[in-house]
């Protein structure tokens, strides 16, 4: 930038001379065009002006501090007002509490810093006041709330006013300011998401029979037991309306959040038909989910509440019923460590049990998954809030404490090396599973009544489906090995009366009057998982039952496969779309009807892989006895009547092979984390043909005899 000079007047005799020649008292001579005097220019010394000389000022200075002034006062113009009330949402309908009050945020920047006084307004707004002292916050004086005010930081910034050189504080700034400031945007992308009134209305009265079977919903003071259930529709809107508008507590408002989002990803086809939502179902639920865990990770660093981690149990529910369950484990262990932080396990008694149940909700789901996933466990066995459940606790919870115990054991097993493991523990695994079978009371094992409550029918029949899914996984890798060792053949006979205990149990419930189309694709892949070690236990051992327990067996796969095309028809349902179409062609291969000239490959995940093919039967091959397709394999299908061979000549044969592992935590699939059960099973990037699989099983020839 280019500097001007003032120009600089030459002092001459008295007043006039420079400083020099004034000292020496003779004639100052300064000459057109010289910087020095000639006096000066002949004892050669700096000829020095008596006056100072003009202040260095840019040209365009003025001009830039005059439209910086008029800037600050345009913006001290646009402050917010003394008093304004926060807009009421549609959806939070006329009979919604109206919270009065200045917000005082809006309008501001995150990056602005705010006064103490404001953030305490603003903690009051919901109704639950926060003192100072309990945030983590130093009262300020009122030197430091006018110091710190928008105005005052606005001409520091501008360097209008001289900044204190002294000693930087060492008293970090309180955190639940920048946490409002966050929580206001947070809270006005929720508003704006929300259904209208009446769009609400129709989704609350459609799933509000499903709210007993989902992490609950407290309302209240901190210690009531109060629930929303059904019939509570208005009283459920009413606290929406509130929390989301008004609430200043993130774990508070992400518990909100995601209790609409079940809501949202619970509404049938038929229902979501007759409502304007902002975004399809899928992604407004996907919106909720991220502005909650947004919320989770601001309720975590102020130290954690318990609204927060019930937040984080419904996000395992909300993850379960999608099919992630990857994602599930992942939030089921932050709920752990956040409940951990707030000492929730030492509060987790009968006098508190809303404590308990949230506590035993994360660490009871988080040993399941592991189990599932093959991955370790983040609660160990000698931790406190393991020890024996309470005696006054319902029946299902004792049984699922139970499980839950047992799902650590196997976990360890399953961890260590397979051979370094001994069998027997396997052995007294499977004698604790027996002792956990006799606690349910024999009622349960009868058909369901059509007028049991929801609730009832749902933990009743997820209890069996657990037990018999960690039954299963107990034997499976010893099943296994019974084809080629017949002392494992125990570990079958158990593995297959799991599998049809939970096939059982999901096929009851599916079929149960009430149970209608709830979403929850975890359950549904279980239950497929479970068919699928009925159809490779036939076919690996296939004298091993009796034709009438087969043929019993084939039922429950064909039971299973019609639930899962049910749910699909009333729910959009990926994992369910994906089994039903591999038992319906695992069962059509069984009988030589798969005639497709592609083979047809999946991978399922924590199972394995499966290949079904079709070949030619050539009249050489039959003459000569030579069947390709039962080298180094089992030839498992019927015996032929000898006039059936020339029938067979120049028609086709179905294989069905099975590769896997022996445990979880070595099968190599990489599932994609924004999907994982939803992935597609056939896509060639699943199917690994390099990978090195530790079994594998090639089933076959099925002739298509009744052609």
């Amino acid at each position: 930038m280019h500097i001007t000079m003032t120009p600089t007047k030459r002092m001459r005799l008295g007043t006039k001379s420079c400083t020099e020649c004034r000292r020496r008292k003779v004639r100052c001579i300064l000459r057109t065009g010289e910087s020095a005097c000639e006096a000066c220019l002949a004892h050669e010394t700096d000829c020095i002006a008596q006056q100072t000389g003009g202040r260095e000022v840019p040209s365009d200075g003025v001009d830039a501090l005059k439209r910086r002034l008029r800037d600050l006062e345009a913006i001290v113009h646009k402050l917010p007002p003394n008093a304004t009330v926060p807009p009421r949402s549609d959806f939070a309908g006329d009979d919604a509490p109206v919270v009065r009050g200045r917000d005082p945020y809006s309008g501001l920047s995150s990056t602005t810093t705010l006064a103490h006084s404001q953030a305490t307004a603003l903690s009051a707004v919901g109704g639950r006041p926060v003192p100072a002292a309990t945030r983590g916050g130093v009262e300020p004086s009122k030197d430091s709330a006018v110091d710190n005010s928008p105005l005052m930081l606005l001409f520091k910034g501008a360097s209008l006013l001289d900044r204190d050189n002294g000693p930087a504080s060492t008293i970090p700034p309180p955190l639940d300011i920048l946490t409002a400031s966050s929580m206001v945007q947070y809270r006005h992308s929720l508003v704006s998401l929300l259904p209208s009134t009446q769009d609400l209305d129709r989704i609350l009265e459609a799933t509000e029979k499903y709210w007993p079977i989902w992490p609950p919903y407290h309302y209240g003071e901190p210690l009531a037991t109060d629930v929303l259930g059904p019939g509570n529709r208005q009283l459920a809107r009413q606290i929406l309306a509130t929390v989301v508008t008004s609430s200043t507590e993130p774990g508070l408002i992400a518990r909100s959040a995601l209790w609409v989002a079940l809501c949202v990803q619970q509404t049938p086809r038929s229902v979501l038909s007759t409502v304007s939502l902002a975004y399809a179902q899928d992604d407004l639920v996907d919106m909720y989910m991220k502005i909650a865990k947004s919320l989770l990770e601001l309720d975590a660093e102020c130290g954690g509440t318990i609204d927060g981690i019930e937040g984080m149990n419904m996000l395992y529910k909300l993850y379960i019923n999608m099919g992630r369950p990857q994602k599930a484990w992942y939030w089921c262990r932050q709920a752990i460590t956040t409940a951990v932080s707030c000492s929730l396990p030492g509060k987790a008694d009968a006098l508190n049990m809303r404590a308990a149940y949230a506590w035993s909700t994360s660490w009871h789901s988080e040993r399941f998954l592991a189990l599932m996933l093959g991955l370790p466990t983040s609660v160990s066995a000698n931790h406190p809030g393991t020890s024996s459940d309470s005696p006054s606790a319902p029946l299902m919870s004792r049984i699922m404490w139970s499980v839950a115990v047992i799902c650590g054991k196997v976990i360890d097993r399953d961890q260590a090396h397979y051979s370094a493991v001994s069998y027997a523990t396997t052995v007294q695994i499977d004698q604790d599973m027996e002792e956990v079978y006799r606690l349910f009371p024999d009622e349960q094992w009868l058909p369901l009544a059509p007028d049991m409550s929801l609730s009832d029918c749902w933990n009743q029949q997820a209890s069996k489906l657990i037990f018999f899914t960690t039954l299963k996984l107990v034997h499976l890798p010893y099943m296994l090995k019974s084809a080629d060792e017949s002392k494992f053949m125990h570990n079958w006979d158990r593995a297959m009366e799991a599998a049809r205990g939970a096939t059982r149990a999901y096929t009851d419930f599916r079929t149960w009057p009430g149970a209608g189309a709830d979403l929850c694709e975890l359950m549904d892949f279980q239950a497929f998982s479970a068919a699928m070690v009925l159809i490779i236990g036939h076919l690996i051992s296939p004298a091993r039952a009796t034709p009438l327990t087969k043929e019993q067996d084939w039922a429950l796969v064909g039971d299973v496969s019609l639930c899962l095309r049910r749910t699909v028809a009333i729910m959009d349902c990926v994992v369910a779309t994906q089994a039903a179409r591999i038992l319906d062609l695992v069962n059509a291969a069984r009988h030589g009807a798969y005639v497709a000239d592609d083979d047809y490959a999946v991978a399922i995940p924590y199972f394995g892989r499966i290949r079904i093919n079709k070949n030619t039967v050539s009249a050489d091959n039959l003459n000569s006895g030579d069947n390709s397709c039962t080298s180094s394999c089992l030839s498992l299908s019927p015996a032929l009547p000898v006039d059936s061979v020339a029938t067979l000549t120049d028609t086709h044969f179905n294989t069905v092979e099975f590769s896997t592992n022996i445990f979880t935590h070595e099968y190599p699939f990489k599932l994609d984390f924004e999907t994982e059960l939803r992935s597609d099973w056939a896509d060639p990037a699943l199917l690994y043909p390099e990978t090195d699989w530790s079994q594998t099983f090639r089933c076959g020839p099925f002739y298509p005899l009744d052609s």
